[in-house]
């Protein structure tokens, strides 16, 4: 990573490098993601920083395995001075860093997303994705020193079935999105990502997913980071495992059976977020979804594979509208496809390209 000084547009200087040679930062891997600037009280010092996620490392690039050991790079966290470059705080696995995490096994190529909700202008926590398919958070304290400043821990494992089925292999390459929700009366932060494995988009192994997680802590850290988990351990075959989701695949919430609606609602309630599979053979998330008045859109990509070398691979995009709340289509935002009138309405258009899209961007006239 470089940061470079553009003051004296005519006269630009480097600021400052950052690479796994560099005391600290072994465990950084191939840098994907962009770098996040925030701003917190370190040691009652305010600093500007910059968030950087551990990067990505090459061993992921076959999605029909799970690496079961820890990945030799990525698989870590860091925060720096924005001025300097220097190390204010780290998290990963094993030795060399101000927090230990055991869990902290796979890499995270996507930058993590920071939020400050009560709008101080001090970060207040982050979320970022790996790629064995957990979902981290971590929580700031203000003014405290830097082996104080945060704590954190796994929220969701979305693919531990992938440890011994291949179409279970589900992982995150991209920056979830976290918004301000409404759920069922009670306001909480819902955090949005979908899986997709991006050195592979032409890949139909994996059973990919967009997913909604629900947190009840808003403006404090939890007391302890409970992981979310869909009913797929393998570990615990043994036993029958609820899932902490609801699957709003189907859509079933908006069926024009009304008691069909009801026994729907009745599993939603009480469940810690929702999870919409894709019935399209290879259909996976490769961008960050993007939250805007209770609902969220996200992109996705489905390849089609041909066998003749010389015909080109062309794919399809599409764009999804859905709640932020339980993946319907939102009231009065029903404009992406024709109204269904003989069941559950559809929550998607297909774009006019044959290429990747990248994320959705908000225009306002």
């Amino acid at each position: 990573y470089y940061a470079l000084d553009v003051t004296d547009t005519a006269n630009p200087r480097l600021m400052w490098k950052i690479q796994p040679s560099d005391p600290g930062f072994s465990g950084l891997g191939y840098s994907w993601a962009r770098p996040v600037v925030g701003r917190l009280n370190v040691g009652g010092e305010v600093r500007d920083v910059i968030y950087l996620s551990g990067g990505y490392d090459e061993a992921n690039d076959d999605e029909t395995t799970r690496n079961v050991d820890a990945d030799e790079m990525g698989n870590a966290i860091f925060i720096v001075d924005a001025v300097d470059g220097s190390l204010i705080w780290s998290a990963g696995f094993g030795e060399g860093y101000t927090v230990s995490k055991p869990q902290m096994l796979h890499a995270m190529p996507a930058a993590p997303a920071v939020f400050d909700v009560d709008s101080d202008g001090f970060d207040d926590g982050l979320f970022v994705g790996d790629t064995g398919g957990q979902v981290w958070r971590f929580d700031f304290f203000q003014g405290q020193a830097a082996e104080n400043l945060a704590t954190g821990g796994v929220i969701a494992q979305l693919g531990a079935g992938g440890a011994t089925d291949a179409s279970a292999n589900r992982r995150f390459y991209h920056t979830p999105d976290v918004a301000l929700a409404d759920v069922a009366g009670v306001t909480k932060l819902v955090v949005t990502i979908g899986s997709g494995a991006r050195p592979n988009p032409l890949s139909e192994t994996v059973d990919d997913r967009f997913y909604a997680i629900f947190q009840n802590e808003v403006f404090s850290a939890p007391a302890a980071y409970t992981t979310l988990t869909e009913g797929d351990d393998p570990e615990t075959t043994s036993i029958v495992e609820p899932s902490n989701f609801y699957d709003a695949t189907q859509n079933l919430l908006q069926s024009v059976d009304s008691a069909t609606v009801q026994a729907e609602r009745n599993q939603l309630a009480g469940k810690n977020g929702w999870y919409m599979g894709f019935p399209r053979t290879g259909e996976k998330v490769l961008s960050t979804p993007l939250s805007f008045r209770g609902g969220v859109s996200f992109t996705t990509y489905e390849p089609r594979n041909e066998s003749d070398s010389c015909t080109p691979k062309a794919g399809t995009s599409r764009l999804y509208l859905v709640s932020l709340t339980d993946g319907t289509v939102p009231e009065g935002q029903n404009t992406v496809t024709p109204p269904v009138v003989d069941g559950p309405p559809d929550r998607f258009t297909e774009l006019n390209t044959p290429s990747i899209v990248d994320e959705p961007v908000i225009i306002c006239t």
